[in-house]
């Protein structure tokens, strides 16, 4: 699998009472600044372009931060659906609700930079466009107004005795339902497959979205899979586990008889976990099922060993548990994962911990040839702000203003604040803003 990785995210959110004007998101790097620069991901083609391995997102509560993860996940439900979500527009103006939504991605796929886009208002797509990107130009894959009722879809995709398959994926683009996306529309009917579905898988399986209060829903087959992995990450973190073990279990309560039945339907040998305890699996191996739940192993001051549920352990170890997947099985599997409040439950150090294995095993990674992963988070955590630890073009700001309306900022514009700036003391000032505006 190549790379899978975004370069630039823009949009104008009217429908989600936050960010009324176009924001520009960007993760191309800055070519001033050094830091960690061994995890930087070149793009194939652009000579001076590299793509960051991580962003972080700052502001104060209830300024934006989370808004810009959700219009990230609508875009990848629309996707993932094939059609456009509900619309809910800005409430806090009269204009807005008579404006449409805007996306506008840019990704590299399998080492082709592609930007895709698409408007829409109260389930109806105003505009959609897929373009190639070069360094040099852009080609038009396929384009779709309904506005000016104009579709097209570029014949260079065929050759010449392909003229009636052309004909076919245009027709198709100017038929798609008005609720619906072309791009899915015309995937789904195996037309230009080889080129379209890496870009619809990206958004199904590569963009990986973590709310504050998610929980990763495979978490047990990850602790099956990958258990000393977890184990050995688990006790660098200084969570006071030893080891994470699988014991059988006999007991046999409405649930694990439930799981039971469930998993002896399933065809051929696997894995079933338990939506309400990730920690409980049923494993069928030649048509046996056995029920094992994941303990985590503690000791006593004078060396005895006790057992814990995961239920036992702290919020912070759960949540770190959640989030070791990001650095974890990542070889033939790149994300880009989008992470909102990084820091919930954790202590500063765990924070910059995962941060630095993250910046790690990109630069492993990159030296190895192997698809590197992205890392894009919210955190109010100022002792991250440490031009040794976050470049400066891996900082933004998300700012309410007076109207209510949210502007997003890199802190790369503000000159005067150099990378060797106390780049903290700088924002705790209010230098850069993205900051709560406390009344006295």
């Amino acid at each position: 699998m190549g790379t899978l990785l975004v370069m630039l995210i823009n949009f104008t959110l009217t429908n989600f009472r936050c960010f009324r004007n176009e924001a520009t998101f960007s993760m191309l790097s800055g070519p001033r600044f050094k830091t960690h620069s061994h995890a930087l991901t070149p793009l194939p083609g652009w000579r001076s372009k590299s793509l960051l391995p991580l962003a972080a997102l700052y502001g104060g509560n209830a300024s934006g931060k989370s808004t810009l993860l959700e219009a990230l996940k609508q875009m990848k439900a629309a996707v993932m659906d094939g059609e456009v979500p509900e619309y809910t527009p800005f409430e806090l103006d009269e204009v807005s609700p008579s404006r449409p939504t805007q996306f506008c991605i840019v990704i590299l796929v399998d080492s082709i930079v592609w930007e895709y886009s698409f408007s829409y208002r109260e389930k109806t797509v105003y505009h959609e466009k897929l373009a190639k990107l070069t360094a040099q130009s852009s080609v038009t894959i396929f384009e779709r107004d309904l506005i000016k009722k104009s579709f097209s879809l570029s014949r260079a995709l065929f050759a010449r005795k392909e003229t009636s398959l052309h004909s076919l994926a245009e027709g198709i683009i100017s038929t798609t339902p008005p609720h619906k996306l072309s791009l899915v529309d015309i995937t789904q009917r195996g037309i230009l497959d080889h080129l379209l579905r890496p870009i619809v898988n990206w958004f199904t399986s590569a963009l990986c979205i973590i709310s504050a209060s998610s929980k990763n829903v495979n978490l047990g087959l990850n602790l099956l899979q990958h258990t000393d992995d977890f184990t050995r990450e688990l006790a660098a973190a200084d969570t006071g586990m030893e080891e994470l073990t699988f014991h059988d279990v006999q007991d046999m309560t409405p649930e694990i008889a439930l799981h039971k039945s469930l998993a002896s339907k399933m065809k051929g040998d696997g894995v079933l976990q338990s939506v309400q305890d990730p920690s409980l699996l049923i494993i069928k191996d030649n048509d046996s099922l056995h029920v094992k739940r994941c303990f985590s192993k503690h000791s006593f001051g004078d060396g005895k060993e006790t057992l814990f549920t995961l239920s036992q352990e702290s919020d912070g170890t759960r949540r770190l548990m959640h989030l070791l997947p990001t650095l974890l099985d990542r070889d033939q599997s790149p994300h880009v994962f989008v992470i909102d409040e990084l820091d919930r439950s954790l202590h500063t150090d765990l924070s910059r911990h995962l941060i630095v294995r993250h910046l790690d095993i990109c630069a492993s990674e990159r030296e190895r040839g192997i698809p590197s992963t992205q890392l894009i988070f919210t955190t109010h955590d100022v002792m991250l702000l440490d031009s040794s630890l976050l470049r400066k073009d891996e900082l933004w700001g998300v700012e309410r203003q007076a109207d209510h309306s949210s502007v997003l900022i890199p802190f790369l514009i503000y000159k005067d604040i150099r990378s060797d700036t106390a780049i903290r003391k700088s924002y705790m000032e209010g230098r850069m803003g993205a900051i709560p505006q406390l009344l006295p």
